[in-house]
């Protein structure tokens, strides 16, 4: 399968499960060199072998343990990326993190984490790529959210974040857009994952926002994480060589204000 994702690198942060190992294993049969990123090894391993399933050769595809979190990490990931493949054409910024709550209940530990994980993470480690993504006129995917254009009281601090991260995308589209190097957000909707159990949603609670979504969407569906893999890779292709600075929702209409 010749596409123009062949031969070249991309980093995935947060590609242990859900939608970040979701965008690895659609990438994997387009060829592509995979640095995959994460704290869970165990994770990325499930992922690197799916990748390996779909014919990706075991030398194209690097797992990197990496807490975004930490500053000496996302160096290590830019410099092993560097000495094991090259260069660097893609980035996806993906690894996210959440708490449950509003304004009075968030602590201030779970707001500066959040912030950290959610915004000055992908804000560094595009820093740390950018002479990379000159040379290979590359592009960077932020992996953003629809609470970024309609906050949620239940994920305040998150919704901040995200609208901050947009924000970011078209800062960074603007600044390097002169050097060839091309910037968007995909903004996905409700996407079942592992992410809202692991923040102490209760099964009810998602039911009840799960049927919401099905109810009150165009497409009456919910998300899947193949939807949001499909718009990254098209991102990162030649097929979208003349979109930058956009924020794009995979959302089934869900938030558009004609259907609200």
């Amino acid at each position: 399968m010749m596409t123009s994702l062949e031969g070249k690198s991309i980093i995935i942060t947060g590609a242990s499960f859900g939608i970040g190992q979701a965008i690895a294993v659609h990438l994997a049969p387009y060829k592509p060199k995979l640095v995959l990123a994460a704290r869970n090894v165990t994770g990325l391993e499930v992922t690197r072998l799916e990748c390996e399933k779909l014919g990706l050769s075991a030398n194209n595809i690097l797992t990197v343990q990496c807490d975004v979190s930490k500053d000496d990490n996302l160096q290590n990931l830019v410099d092993t990326t560097i000495k094991s493949f090259g260069s660097i054409y893609g980035l996806v910024n993906n690894a996210g993190y959440s708490t449950k709550g509003n304004i009075e209940e968030t602590d201030m530990k779970d707001y500066d984490g959040i912030m950290r994980v959610n915004l000055r993470a992908p804000f560094y480690l595009s820093k740390l790529c950018l002479p990379h993504l000159k040379d290979s006129k590359g592009c960077v995917i932020n992996m953003s959210s629809v609470v970024s254009k309609k906050g949620f009281l239940e994920l305040v601090p998150y919704s901040l974040s995200k609208a901050a991260l947009d924000h970011f995308t078209h800062l960074l589209a603007a600044e390097i857009g002169p050097f060839g190097v091309r910037v968007n957000s995909v903004n996905p909707g409700h996407i079942p994952t592992e992410i809202f159990p692991k923040i102490g949603f209760s099964e009810e609670r998602i039911a009840e926002m799960e049927s919401a979504v099905q109810t009150t969407t165009p497409l009456r569906r919910l998300g899947q994480t193949e939807d949001v893999a499909k718009l990254v890779k098209f991102l990162l292709s030649d097929e979208a060589s003349y979109i930058t600075g956009e924020t794009i929702l995979v959302d089934g209409g869900m938030i558009n204000p004609v259907f609200s």
